[in-house]
C-alpha cells in the first residue's frame, strides 16, 4: 500500500492511501500511531460496500 500525503498551504494535509494504483481511502482527519496513518470508517472506500 502506498500512502501519499498532498499538501495545500490554505488546508490540512489530506492522506491517500492507494492499493495496486487504487485509492482506496482519502482523508484529512488521520490518527498516526507509530507512523502509521489510521483513516477514519468513513474514508475508506473499500469498506463501503
Amino acid at each position: 500500500m502506498t500512502v501519499v500525503a498532498a499538501t495545500d498551504l490554505e488546508s490540512a494535509v489530506t492522506v491517500i492511501a492507494r492499493w495496486n494504483g487504487t485509492e482506496i481511502a482519502r482523508s484529512d482527519d488521520t490518527v498516526v500511531v507509530e507512523g502509521n496513518h489510521y483513516f477514519p470508517r468513513a474514508a475508506a472506500a473499500l469498506l463501503q460496500r
